[in-house]
């Protein structure tokens, strides 16, 4: 946990674009499974604690308690019972309630008040999920491939090729560097162009692709939020283009994506 830890807050300080969730997800179980074996408990206990590090990471990351309940329930536990879901969620809300003394009360992204407009947007809806979930499948393949290519090579030459790409695809769009909860903000408000939203997703899956695939420690959810919710945000704009009395604002879009 320490080196995930040290080596993670590096990446991210550095601007890779990798986020910040699943180091600490990786911290959180690590360390809760280092404690159930140094207190030499049995497997069951070292799962549940592995469980409740997971949910606690994910709710006091995201200030979410029970998305991580869920999440460690579902991942980690892969059972509902009562022995496991007391502590789970009883680390959840302990973590949750830490980070307002913390960080404050503010969320992460403001997401200002948006509706639909139109049920005849539900089919345009409908074409955004598809694209959408094309666009994962293809940031998912791709590290795939990247990642069985290249651990063949020494960690060096593939950090330093990571870096490089990050590099170039900064030149052209700095909005990829680091987590880029920033650049959601801004999208939320309409504060970006259809070309600019191309660009940035484009070389975000770029980026990504090349930090997460070369090993660069660093998580997927926060990149995945941005390209989500920059691709959902172009397409919004298309789709009220195309029908301005029909469509929503590309804000609802980008909420959606």
């Amino acid at each position: 946990p320490i080196l995930q830890f040290a080596g993670a807050t590096a990446a991210i300080v550095t601007g890779h674009s990798v986020g910040r969730e699943g180091p600490a997800i990786h911290v959180g179980a690590a360390t809760a499974s280092m404690l159930g074996q140094w207190l030499h408990l049995p497997n069951n206990s070292v799962r549940i604690l592995v469980a409740c590090g997971t949910a606690a990471a994910i709710a006091a990351s995201l200030n979410t308690p029970i998305a991580g309940v869920v999440f460690a329930m579902e991942v980690v536990m892969m059972e509902y019972s009562l022995v496991g879901f007391t502590p789970v969620i009883l680390a959840a809300v302990c973590a949750t309630s830490m980070t307002p003394l913390v960080f404050g009360s503010t969320p992460f992204v403001e997401a200002p008040a948006m509706q639909m407009t139109s049920l005849l947007e539900l089919p345009y809806m409908l074409l955004v999920g598809v694209v959408l979930g094309t666009l994962a499948s293809l940031f998912i393949v791709s590290v795939r491939r990247l990642f069985l290519w290249a651990r063949a090579h020494p960690l060096w030459l593939r950090t330093t090729a990571a870096g490089l790409v990050t590099g170039l695809c900064a030149l052209a769009a700095p909005q990829i560097m680091g987590v880029g909860y920033d650049t959601v903000e801004l999208t939320l408000v309409g504060g970006l162009g259809l070309s600019a939203l191309v660009m940035i997703v484009s070389l975000k899956l770029v980026a990504t692709t090349a930090c997460i695939g070369l090993g660069i420690p660093g998580g997927l959810i926060g990149p995945t939020v941005v390209m989500g919710a920059l691709g959902g945000a172009a397409l919004g704009v298309i789709g009220h283009a195309l029908a301005p009395d029909l469509s929503a604002s590309s804000s609802f879009y980008a909420l959606l994506g």
